[in-house]
């Protein structure tokens, strides 16, 4: 898709594609990738534990009230929204 890419470039990919990141961002990853981590541990992930005996409308607003929660705090976090 034209996006060059250098020997020794730290790059992300996924499902949805890749990209480079940049030097500057670069130390900047593993505090975010940390943060990001953490906050699922601490919304999806017990959303997703605590829903034995749940009905299935009960599990998915629970879930989608854990993804709201995780996408809040990440848009606090990094001041830009996201796929969150």
């Amino acid at each position: 898709f034209g996006r060059k890419v250098r020997p020794g470039d730290l790059i992300h990919a996924d499902k949805h594609g890749f990209l480079v990141i940049e030097p500057e961002a670069q130390p900047q990853v593993l505090e975010a990738t940390r943060f990001m981590d953490a906050n699922e541990c601490q919304t999806v992930i017990p959303a997703a534990r605590n829903s034995t005996g749940l009905s299935a409308d009960q599990i998915l607003a629970n879930l989608a009230a854990a993804g709201a929660a995780f996408g809040g705090n990440a848009k606090a976090r990094f001041q830009r929204d996201g796929e969150w």
